[in-house]
């Protein structure tokens, strides 16, 4: 094996039994389809428990994608907008519309969904961050050339 696909090997650490289709390609080079039937399981059941594939299914969704933080600096940004719109009618209620509103509830509502969402919003752009940072050191290529034409 070349040692370019060791260090590919390498980087998919726990995941190199479901090394996705497209990493397949980069790891093997061409691919040609190979059907076959499986037949039924006569060992008996399977030794990976429901919670040992959850966990690996985890591990895949977070080693291969940063869309969790992407939805995490999203949520965060919905909240801070949230926590505006509470403050913002807040002041409104109390001040132009003269509503009766129980005293300190929605203070205490929008100041926890701000600073929780100003908190989760922070993370969510620290994760990125560190989520590129963990990209660029698995070092891959940006491209894979399988032919060179009219190079001397």
């Amino acid at each position: 094996m070349p040692d370019k696909n060791k260090n590919i090997l390498k980087q998919l650490g726990l995941l190199k039994k479901a090394v996705l289709p497209n990493d397949r390609l980069i790891l093997f080079g061409s691919q040609a389809p190979c059907y076959y039937e499986r037949e039924e399981r006569f060992a008996g059941e399977t030794k990976y428990p429901l919670r040992k594939m959850i966990k690996f299914a985890m591990t895949g969704l977070f080693y291969f994608s940063k869309k969790p933080l992407k939805v995490a600096t999203s949520l965060g940004f919905v909240c801070v907008v949230l926590g505006l719109a509470f403050v913002l009618w807040m002041l409104l209620n109390r001040f132009i519309l003269g509503g009766a509103t129980v005293q300190g509830w929605i203070s205490t509502i929008a100041i926890v969904v701000f600073f929780g969402g100003v908190q989760l919003l922070t993370t969510g752009v620290l994760g990125q961050y560190i989520g590129n940072i963990f990209d660029e050191s698995k070092d891959r290529p940006e491209y894979i050339v399988s032919e060179k034409v009219n190079f001397d």
